[in-house]
């Protein structure tokens, strides 16, 4: 099996040949799909696919190889659902942080405005839904795969849109707050990562209930791995290029940082009170001061044991042939080069 798994790793995000399949299929997906929607923009056609690559892995643990080129295409399209959510997320994000760029290019409300910025989002999950339906009548895919799937992501909009509500709700005394930070992290990132392994899972030929217990699990834990790495990013690069249109941690905008609730928590009496009168300048320094960057990588190194640890146990339980030791070195290659962008 390894001609279909084997993974070349560089130190970037790595692929194997069967991935590489599935990538052409959903790229090409992506392209028609995302053609009949109202709008065409280049910031909603940005990314680096983490998510339907999840969908893939997820889809290939229940699977044998090869796999056909009818299967990956069908892949691809559910891929595609799970990658409009998250667009739509980004989207609206943009608008209530006020940010005016997302990678170099103006935010989708800056172009359009907001009120069309609210349908667009609207329409981009009504378009993920009627996919996601198209898909399991389309090949006539079993009812109850089509419910679990269906609750996946409508529980992926659920718990995201509940996370946002809570974020907002956040004042200058909860932002520090971790335990609370970490359940609008679950909400809206460990949510869509663990949905996006169970929605490629429920497409494959047989499903277990414990691997899909074990899916949840490992899915929670890389949305909180990923998102601790998103929220070191600003304190990493505070004097780099802003590629938002602004450089802040988004705690002066009220928004959670799980960066800062560790630095709230380790400062002393003295400097609390500083932090709620000061700007960024503060945080850079007390970030340093605490070593925060490796407080979090270490934190982040226990949650790949922990994966890994998952993994091990799982691996009776998967019909893919290597499976687990490539999933795993995919895991690797993505937190790599995550971490490569915070030097």
């Amino acid at each position: 099996m390894a001609e279909y798994l084997g993974l070349t790793f560089d130190g970037r995000m790595s692929i194997a040949p069967e991935e590489d399949r599935f990538t052409q299929f959903y790229t090409k997906n992506w392209a028609e799909i995302l053609a009949t929607t109202y709008y065409k923009s280049e910031t909603v056609d940005w990314g680096h696919r983490l998510r339907p690559r999840l969908v893939y892995w997820g889809f290939l643990a229940g699977s044998t190889l090869p796999l056909s080129d009818e299967q990956l295409d069908t892949v691809a399209k559910v891929a595609v659902c799970i990658e409009l959510v998250h667009k739509s997320s980004l989207i609206l994000d943009d608008y209530i942080d006020r940010d005016t760029m997302r990678h170099g290019l103006p935010s989708f409300y800056v172009t359009h405005g907001v009120e069309k910025t609210i349908m667009y989002t609207i329409h981009l999950l009504c378009v993920s839904l009627q996919t996601l339906t198209s898909v399991y009548f389309s090949h006539s895919i079993d009812g109850y795969y089509y419910y679990k799937s269906l609750t996946a992501l409508i529980s992926t909009l659920y718990n995201m849109s509940l996370g946002v509500l809570k974020e907002l709700d956040l004042t200058c005394d909860n932002l520090s707050d971790i335990q609370q930070v970490k359940e609008i992290m679950d909400l809206e990132t460990s949510s869509l990562i663990r949905n996006s392994l169970l929605l490629g899972y429920f497409l494959s030929e047989k499903i277990d209930k414990n691997i899909e217990a074990a899916f949840e699990r490992i899915g929670t834990k890389l949305g909180y791995a990923f998102q601790v790495l998103n929220d070191l990013e600003p304190f990493c690069n505070m004097k780099s290029e802003a590629h938002k249109g602004s450089i802040n941690t988004d705690v002066s905008r009220g928004r959670k940082n799980i960066c800062f609730s560790v630095i709230f928590e380790l400062s002393s009496n003295q400097e609390k009170r500083q932090i709620a009168t000061t700007d960024d300048a503060l945080l850079e320094q007390l970030f340093k001061k605490y070593n925060i960057q490796k407080i979090m990588i270490d934190e982040i190194h226990n949650v790949l044991l922990n994966i890994e640890n998952e993994l091990s146990e799982l691996r009776p339980k998967i019909r893919c042939d290597e499976w687990t030791d490539e999933f795993l070195q995919f895991i690797k290659s993505v937190f790599t080069t995550f971490e490569n962008r915070l030097n």
